[in-house]
């Protein structure tokens, strides 16, 4: 129905918020963790790439399912828009 993709539509956006959020606060720890030193430890910093990179994959997956949610919401309104009550 028009209100379980709505419904699905609006999970999508709070996944893709707490994704942002989630890449954000880590890049802010990578930033703190190198600081102004010439050399860091791989073991410490390697894994926060890492999972940065996790991140902006899922993120970037979640965008594009997004964009396909929306799709299918706005081509079900209008194929809806005459028979809504």
């Amino acid at each position: 129905t028009l209100q379980q993709l709505s419904a699905d539509l609006a999970a999508g956006l709070d996944a893709a918020h707490q994704l942002e959020e989630e890449t954000q606060h880590l890049l802010v720890s990578i930033s703190d963790e190198i600081g102004a030193n010439a050399a860091v430890q791989k073991d410490v910093i390697f894994p926060m790439f890492d999972r940065a990179g996790e991140l902006h994959v899922a993120l970037s997956e979640e965008l594009r399912l997004l964009v396909v949610r929306q799709r299918l919401f706005d081509a079900a309104t209008q194929l809806l828009g005459g028979f809504r009550s």
